[in-house]
């Protein structure tokens, strides 16, 4: 499906794409609110200031894809692979991201504020200055993430992998320092 059917079909009420093959695809600034998408490919399209709030995007493949400034509030991610997407600025904003992979992925300044990244890859990402603010990163890799300057107040860490993470910057309650040196040790 091309990228102009797409978005014809979505204004004229259509909301189920499952299995779509967008792959390169340019749907910056549309608005796709509330759309299923779930296994699509979406691999290195650009999608940059576009509206997915509320959409089932669960095991799509965004590798590659250029996300900046996309929303994402209240999207389904889980098991998405989102590996080196350029995401700086999105609002993740209560994503559902369990078991998705953001290796390498560019979380430059991203709104992650409430979502659910629990086991998620987050090897090599960058989230630095991002809003995790109660974020759910139980369980998740963070194996050479960098979070400078990342805002964590309140988020979970429980058995999170932070293996050569940078935390450069990053003022973290007393309670969650004991749980990052409980995980690392």
């Amino acid at each position: 499906m091309k990228a102009c059917q797409l978005q014809k079909l979505y204004e004229q009420g259509e909301r189920y794409f499952a299995w779509t093959d967008l792959k390169l695809a340019n749907l910056s600034e549309v608005n796709l609110t509330e759309a299923e998408f779930w296994c699509s490919n979406f691999a290195s399209g650009n999608f940059s200031q576009a509206s997915f709030r509320a959409s089932n995007l669960g095991k799509c493949n965004l590798t590659g894809a250029t996300l900046w400034r996309t929303d994402l509030r209240a999207a389904n991610l889980i098991k998405a692979q989102l590996n080196q997407a350029i995401m700086i600025r999105a609002n993740l904003n209560k994503v559902q991201a369990q078991q998705a992979n953001f290796n390498s992925a560019d979380l430059r300044l991203a709104d992650l504020r409430g979502a659910d990244l629990s086991r998620a890859d987050l090897t090599k990402a960058n989230l630095s200055y991002a809003n995790l603010r109660g974020a759910n990163l139980s369980g998740a890799n963070l194996s050479q993430a960098n979070l400078t300057g990342a805002d964590v107040t309140d988020a979970i860490f429980l058995q999170a992998c932070l293996e050569d993470t940078i935390l450069e910057r990053v003022a973290l309650p007393s309670a969650i320092w004991e749980e990052l040196i409980a995980t690392v040790a």
